[in-house]
């Protein structure tokens, strides 16, 4: 016998021992990787089929919408916003402000549940919270506006400048011009 037939018959041998002792270990690994790739084609089917369920409750909003029936188009979008859907619910949001279909309360928890999807990165959520504080701005204290844009410029958002801004133009539109000087100079920096 040559030392190459040694060498595979050696290879053999220990392929078939390592198939013999680690049999249930095979078979579990086997398992375990059949159920990951279920579940995870399961979670993107289910994904998939709620993003076309959503989409077609938006076209119908919308049409609604253009039917002038604004109640029914605000559950409509009301549905969208509470299933947190990263693309949808901001739609749908944007939708409720710009056809004033709720109140101010309401408005403030809808732009909760959007900031609160997981799934928005931190430059989306950011730009929600600056949302949040302008539209509600008129129906908040000077404080609560200030302290809200505060937080955001503390997390050193891309959005920063653009909420100096806003806490500028506001300060001075309620006669606030010595506030106002102060952010005009974090503006600059």
């Amino acid at each position: 016998m040559s030392d190459q037939e040694n060498t595979e018959i050696k290879k053999e041998n220990f392929f078939s021992n390592f198939l013999k002792n680690n049999k249930m270990k095979l078979i579990i690994l086997f398992i375990i990787i059949i159920l990951i790739l279920s579940v995870t084609f399961f979670l993107n089917f289910k994904k998939e089929r709620d993003n076309t369920r959503i989409s077609e409750i938006f076209v119908k909003a919308e049409i609604l919408i253009k039917k002038n029936k604004k109640d029914e188009a605000k559950e409509l979008f009301k549905e969208i916003v509470l299933s947190k859907n990263p693309f949808y619910s901001p739609m749908a949001l944007t939708e409720i402000i710009e056809h004033e279909l709720s109140n101010i309360e309401e408005i403030k928890n809808y732009y909760d549940k959007v900031i609160s999807i997981r799934s928005l990165d931190k430059e989306k959520k950011d730009l929600f919270k600056l949302k949040k504080i302008i539209s509600t701005s008129n129906f908040a204290t000077q404080e609560e506006v200030v302290d809200q844009v505060e937080k955001l410029i503390e997390d050193e958002t891309i959005w920063k400048n653009v909420a100096l801004k806003f806490l500028v133009n506001y300060l001075e539109g309620i006669g606030e011009t010595k506030k106002s000087a102060k952010y005009k100079i974090l503006m600059k920096k």
